[in-house]
Parts: structure tokens; sequence; C-alpha cells
């Protein structure tokens, strides 16, 4: 009998080579893509981390509640120092509580003879008759006696800047938490405090103040910015905190920004787009920042310098 069954041909090597740089070509697009949304997806959830955890010092101060055996507190805030990859830091970030020197608001301070009303003055620890950023002189600063520029933040004191709780008759600053706070997936260079001064002194502290949640910015090295040296906020040339969030990979960036006094907070995803083609037309020294050797257009800044001069 014949046998009529059909010859069964395979594939020729040509089309299993075909086939198979296709199946590749379509594996590398599409873990491409899916990291590319990994990446967005951990750009925005490290965003809202910030943002929350700024969010939470300042509701904390609006409804500050010192506990019994502690000193007022001046507020809260974060501290963003050793996120820096400018300061040659990759870590976390911290919330704090700044202690005062006395027990209650409205107390009055006792140097060296003297009666200060820290609590009430234009800002937090600043000692009447003296300028912003001059020295007073034997001022507690986590329980020894320093050298104290006017109005900082007390941010040098012992190895790290911090105290457990808050004791009389010193002033220092206390974690809120038992552990400082993080982002998800850190990397090296991916935090980056903006210097729009370049003064090497970058804003790296906010603080809001207790009850009215009044922001502050203090800058890397503790010493209170935007304020004129008899405590006079400056309207015409103040900085914000600006916190950049790099990405792993691209040209795209976050910026989370927190305004002084207002205590605003602004979070924009910058890339090419915002790019200024004629950095010349931008206006004064908010209106656009430089990173990476770009020149962008800061976002939601007009209604924000409306706002002081208002």
């Amino acid at each position: 009998m014949r046998n009529t069954a059909k010859k069964l041909q395979g594939f020729t090597l040509m089309e299993m080579l075909i086939v198979l740089s296709i199946v590749i070509i379509l594996s590398a697009v599409g873990i491409s893509g899916f990291n590319s949304i990994n990446e967005t997806f951990t750009a925005n959830e490290n965003a809202e981390l910030v943002k929350q955890d700024i969010e939470s010092a300042r509701l904390k101060a609006m409804n500050m509640g010192k506990e019994s055996e502690e000193t007022w507190v001046y507020g809260f805030g974060i501290d963003f120092r050793n996120a820096d990859s400018g300061n040659r830091q990759n870590g976390n970030y911290r919330m704090y509580k700044w202690c005062s020197p006395v027990k209650n608001f409205g107390d009055t301070h006792i140097l060296e003879g003297t009666s200060y009303d820290l609590t009430r003055a234009k800002l937090p620890n600043l000692y009447s008759g003296v300028g912003i950023g001059e020295n007073v002189a034997n001022v507690k600063l986590c329980g020894t006696s320093e050298i104290y520029k006017n109005g900082s933040i007390p941010a040098s004191c012992g190895s790290s800047g911090y105290l457990e709780g808050c004791l009389e008759n010193t002033t220092n600053l206390s974690a809120v938490f038992g552990e400082d706070l993080s982002l998800l997936n850190r990397f090296d260079g991916q935090v980056v405090l903006l210097n729009l001064k370049e003064d090497n002194n970058p804003p790296s502290f906010v603080l809001f103040e207790s009850l009215t949640g009044k922001a502050i910015i203090y800058g890397r090295d503790g010493q209170v910015l935007n304020y004129d040296e008899d405590g006079t906020f400056n309207a015409d040339d103040f900085v914000p905190l600006d916190i950049i969030l790099r990405r792993k990979s691209g040209d795209t960036f976050d910026m989370i920004s927190v305004y002084p006094l207002s205590g605003e907070i602004i979070h924009h995803v910058y890339g090419p787009k915002d790019i200024k083609e004629n950095p010349s037309e931008c206006e004064g020294n908010l209106s656009c920042f430089t990173f990476s050797g770009n020149k962008y257009e800061r976002y939601g800044i007009d209604d924000e310098i409306k706002s002081y001069r208002d």
C-alpha cells in the first residue's frame, strides 16, 4: 500500500533565528517599559512621602501640645541635611522639634542678668537688641554654654546636633521619631538641595512655628534665611527650600518646594519641556532655577510672590 501521509517539514535555521530575534526584541521592549513604569511609580511615591512628612510636621506644630516634663516647643520641622548628596550625604532625613529654654509660652529667659521673651520674639530664640546672625555669648546649646548665632537653629551641638527630649535653660533639637525617615530604593545622588544663592549654605531645614504653622527656612549651618537683621521678612529676595529628587534614568526629576511664611508645598515634575531656551527671559532670582547645567522655569511661583507683596 502506498504511503499517502504528507511529509512534515521543519523550520529552517534562518526562520528560527528570525523568530528568536523577534522574541528577544519584544522581551527587551517589555522589560524596558516595565522598568520605566516602575521608576515613575517609585518617583511618585517618594515625592508623596516627602510631602506627607513635611505636612505632618506642620500639623504637629499647629496642634502642638507639650508633654508635662518638657519645655515650650518652638515648632516642628524636617532636617534634610543628611539626605543631600550635595553635602556628600546619601542618608535619610529627620523630623524634629525645637525645644526652647523656658517651661511655658510667655516665660522669660534670664541670660547674664537680662530677661528675654524668646517665645514672643519675631523669630524663635531671637534675643532682642542683637541682630540676626550676631554672636550671643554663653547661650546653652544642648546643655553646654557656647557662642550662639542669634536666631539660628541649634544644628551643630553634640555629635548629631540632637538630644532626647527638652530641658529647661537650654535649647536643642530633639528627634520626633526613634528612627530617621527614608525614601524608597535609595541611590547615590538621588536627593539634591537646590542652592539659589550659591553660597555653600543651601536651605536645609524647614521649621513650622507652634500654633501658627508659620514656615521658617534655615541653611545647612543653621542660620535663619530670608530675614533682615532686625527680624523683618525680606519679600524681595527670599529663597524656598527646594528638594530635588532625581530619577535613575532620563532627564526628568521631581522638585518639592516649601515656601517661607505660608508653608505652601508645591510639587512639580520637570523635564526637557521646562528648559528655558532663552535664559535671559528669567526675571529675578525665583522665576527660574539652574540644575545640571540647564535653566528651568519654576512652576507655581507667580502666585506665591504675589502673596508676599499683597
